[in-house]
């Protein structure tokens, strides 16, 4: 996934500094993670292990999160979405 912006969580944070962007990344990781529940909520192919061509993987999930997408513009995300 190139040109894709990746954000690490330090497991053993010893600065304040650190501590203070671990608790502002977990806030953010919230929101991805009811993302991805969602996208494996509404698509089967999302929830199996992928057994397709790798060679189209990228298209093929550029178009669940497309959809994952207007689907939570039309519904927007609600607490079913945690349980994945």
């Amino acid at each position: 996934t190139p040109h894709v912006r990746r954000i690490f969580i330090s497991k053993n944070a010893r600065t304040e500094a650190e501590r203070a962007r671990n608790q502002e990344l977990s806030k953010i990781r919230v929101h991805i993670e009811c993302w991805f529940g969602r996208m494996k909520n509404l698509w089967k192919f999302a929830r199996d292990v992928y057994t397709h061509d790798h060679s189209v993987f990228d298209e093929h999930f550029e178009v669940m999160a497309l959809l994952t997408n207007e689907h939570i513009r039309a519904t927007e995300l609600g607490p079913e979405d945690r349980q994945y």
